[in-house]
């Protein structure tokens, strides 16, 4: 069922195919039923372009942190982007900053596909999510510019109070 909230391409289809295989008929026959069939399969692929935009399902949730942690981290808001880690993760937040404070990044390019995982039957919700990035940037001192650096992505994922935190991270080769 998530399927069709994160992606409109299901039910797009199917109401252009029925669009489709129905205004053929009806130019043939002009019978007022296909007509019908058409605007019903015009209404089906609204509805699910609709419905796709309406609801935002925990993986879109999680892909928007990672996105606002990588915009964060381009503008030197490094406290901002710490923020993201959840609160009761001193430790990580404190791991975040020292690593962060190291170099300055003019740039991340987060690569398709993010694989994200939920575990929605522990208590709080969990998820993980794996990807690779580009990132862009030389460190502080000004010896080392503009190096494109390919890091592996693992992000652990909290749900508290309706919103996701990262509750740990790693990064490796990709």
């Amino acid at each position: 069922m998530t399927q069709i909230y994160e992606s409109p391409l299901p039910l797009l289809f199917l109401g252009l195919i029925l669009t489709a295989g129905c205004l053929f008929g009806w130019l043939k026959t002009a019978d007022k039923r296909l007509f019908l069939g058409v605007l019903l399969g015009l209404l089906i692929a609204a509805a699910g372009v609709l419905v796709e935009r309406m609801v935002v399902t925990d993986r879109e949730l999680i892909e928007r942190v990672i996105h606002a942690v990588a915009a964060d981290i381009r503008a030197g808001r490094i406290e901002a982007a710490v923020q993201h880690i959840t609160p009761d993760a001193e430790d990580l937040r404190v791991r975040a900053r020292g690593e962060l404070r190291l170099y300055q990044v003019t740039a991340i390019a987060i690569k398709r596909p993010i694989e994200i995982t939920l575990t929605p039957e522990d208590a709080p919700t969990k998820g993980k999510a794996e990807f690779n990035v580009v990132v862009t940037g030389g460190d502080l001192t000004g010896t080392i510019t503009n190096q494109q650096v390919p890091r592996f992505l693992i992000v652990h994922f909290v749900k508290k109070d309706g919103r996701w935190y990262a509750s740990d991270y790693e990064h490796d080769e990709p």
